[in-house]
């Protein structure tokens, strides 16, 4: 009998053993899976660091293209108004029978201009290859998208139609630009610097003073 107590005694602390052990093991566990979940979490917030940092690159490199795609339509705005005061101008001499003179030849330079789009969109295409949804912010996001790739679009298409027509009427007028290249003085006070004189001194339309 005293031998049966014995070993059951032995059994159950056997099985307390085996107990604490489990309860060991199931800490170690524990502890592992925690300390995994903090470097899937350290491992996270690095990722969430660096796209963040991706972003602000991109989108700086956006408002960079964009600010010289201002200053591009700045002076295609000057060179239509200017196309539009050279028709007025034109139709007036016209109408007044007026002896013609070189300084005409601008206004007969310009009724040839047109719009020429273009954009830089070094920062889109980034966007595009780390993908659009690094933008948090959805309405920036959207913008931008509609914007290159809806209004930028039909602007390119509208040039192309218009370049047609401008090819067409540049061989009626050229004839007319002047027999020779005029002086900055020579300038007609209608016309708008803005965008204008630059080029007309790269066609070599007018004289470097």
């Amino acid at each position: 009998m005293i031998k049966l107590f014995r070993k059951i005694r032995q059994n159950m602390l056997a099985e307390n053993k085996f107990s604490k052990y489990l309860i060991y093991a199931i800490g170690e566990i524990i502890l592992v899976v925690i300390g995994i979940l903090i470097a899937l979490q350290i491992n996270n917030w690095n990722e969430y660091n660096k796209e963040r940092e991706s972003e602000k690159v991109i989108l700086k490199e956006i408002r960079d293209n964009l600010i010289f795609d201002l200053e591009d339509f700045e002076s295609n705005i000057a060179n239509l108004q200017n196309k539009s005061i050279s028709a007025k101008s034109i139709l007036e001499i016209l109408e007044n029978d007026s002896a013609y003179n070189d300084s005409i030849g601008y206004f007969f330079y310009y009724l040839k201009s047109y719009p020429h789009f273009s954009n830089k969109s070094n920062g889109y295409k980034l966007l595009e290859s780390k993908g659009l949804d690094i933008i948090q912010n959805e309405t920036i996001r959207k913008k931008i998208t509609d914007l290159y790739e809806d209004r930028y679009q039909y602007l390119k298409t509208y040039e192309k139609e218009r370049i047609g027509y401008n090819n067409t009427l540049e061989t009626k007028v050229s004839p007319y630009y002047g027999t020779r290249t005029l002086s900055k003085d020579r300038l007609p006070k209608e016309i708008i610097i803005k965008g204008s004189v630059k080029t007309l001194i790269e066609f070599g339309f007018l004289e470097i003073l």
